[in-house]
């Protein structure tokens, strides 16, 4: 588990086993005045993925977030 806020990077926690069946894996992106298409284009970009690889999936927050 890594977490990291602007310029500041926490050192990881590594989990003694993984926390449930769901083995994916997930970024959580809190930002302002960012759309979430602008996000995903640069994720694909950033993973050298085709564009429509990644999509954006809606946990059970008042957010969105991208999946690839």
């Amino acid at each position: 588990l890594v977490n990291s806020v602007r310029h500041v990077v926490h050192p990881p926690e590594h989990l003694p086993e993984w926390p449930d069946e769901d083995r994916s894996m997930f970024l959580v992106f809190i930002v302002r005045d960012l759309r979430p298409g602008d996000v995903l284009r640069s994720m694909e970009r950033s993973l050298g993925a085709a564009p429509g690889d990644c999509a954006l999936v809606s946990p059970p927050v008042r957010s969105s977030g991208v999946r690839c």
